[in-house]
């Protein structure tokens, strides 16, 4: 796996371009080596070698990181050599657990897993690519994949190897920071979110406590399907924001109220009132007029000479003076000064 960071132009596209003078030296060099590559990111990209002795993939690519045409800090890592399409994953994992070590060597060395301490039970496995997915999934409400990174994380930590003290304390206190962010990225509370608050500093003072993993990913799969209800519920209020408009374009014409709107979607007056304002930051008098409005004037360019009172009628106005009124509301002239001004036009 290779990673590009410059700290000093992290541009995307500058980036690309760095990836793409990589592999052209890499073409340059690969002396007959058989690869697939594979793009994780903008910064990110990966080689399968096949076929390929170990020690002439490490060669390769340690004269690539010394290539003087490379303007940038370039981080890789090698898996072990393994046979098979079905332990290509097994390598990628491994080199996703190597090169999380590359802050602790200098740039551009091609790191391996005798680079990596092993078991080294001072520090916890919790990269940031990790954090970010956990965050990622919980933000979107996808309970069953953020619970699935977490158990990966525990598991990682507590299960081959037994972490210090220290490190203990440090890897729940990362996570419990993550719930914080969690909340931030949600512009949130958990209060506001499922009826209740988290008490971080429960968490914080109990984090040797045996129930504190479960506590943690309880709170996580609570936010999580809290997201997905609240989600499924704004695609229920958007179906019924669409439904309401959409009766208000088929029904204009005709002396329409917000009790009628509020039968035909089977909710009551109120929370169709409220739900209206919310979705459409208008509430229904507004945007209905606004829309008989839009339909009048375009009646008058149709025909500029139509009479005002039947104009007032086909557009749902029972009073001329109530139509002359709006008309000039959102428009700023009269209807009939509207109407000369499109006259004007058309000779």
């Amino acid at each position: 796996e290779f990673i590009l960071e410059d700290l000093k132009n992290e541009d995307e596209y500058y980036l690309q371009l760095q990836r793409t003078i990589v592999l052209m030296q890499l073409q340059k060099i690969k002396a007959g080596l058989s690869l697939i590559y594979l793009n994780l990111s903008y910064s990110r990209f990966a080689l399968i070698f096949k076929g390929c002795d170990t020690a002439l993939v490490k060669e390769t690519l340690e004269g690539l990181c010394e290539n003087e045409a490379i303007d940038i800090n370039l981080s890789v890592a090698l898996s072990d050599s393994r046979k098979g399409v079905v332990n290509i994953c097994t390598s990628f994992k491994q080199v996703e657990k190597i090169i999380e070590y590359r802050h602790i060597f200098d740039s551009n060395k091609v790191l391996t897993q005798c680079d990596v301490p092993q078991n080294d039970s001072n520090y916890f496995y919790y990269p940031i690519y990790l954090e970010n997915k956990l965050v990622s999934l919980v933000t979107v409400g996808d309970s069953e994949g953020a619970l699935k990174v977490y158990d990966s994380i525990i598991e990682e930590n507590f299960t081959s190897i037994v972490l210090t003290k220290e490190a203990h304390q440090n890897l729940i206190y990362s996570i419990i920071g993550t719930l914080l962010r969690i909340m931030q990225e949600l512009k949130t509370t958990p209060f506001e979110l499922i009826g209740r608050n988290f008490d971080f500093p429960w968490l914080y003072s109990n984090w040797a406590n045996e129930k504190i993993i479960f506590r943690i990913k309880n709170n996580i799969e609570q936010i999580a399907q809290a997201v997905s209800e609240r989600k499924k519920l704004n695609r229920s209020d958007e179906y019924l924001l669409e439904k309401m408009q959409d009766y208000i374009f088929k029904n204009y014409s005709d002396d329409i109220m917000l009790i009628d709107i509020s039968e035909y979607c089977n909710i009551t007056p109120k929370y169709c009132s409220t739900l209206f304002k919310r979705l459409s930051n208008e509430n229904f008098k507004t945007f209905l007029n606004e829309y008989r409005i839009e339909r009048a004037s375009e009646k008058i360019r149709e025909n500029p000479d139509i009479k005002i009172n039947d104009l007032a009628i086909s557009v749902g106005f029972n009073s001329s003076n109530t139509f002359i009124r709006v008309f000039k509301s959102f428009q700023n002239v009269t209807p009939k000064v509207y109407a000369e001004e499109i006259i004007k036009l058309q000779n």
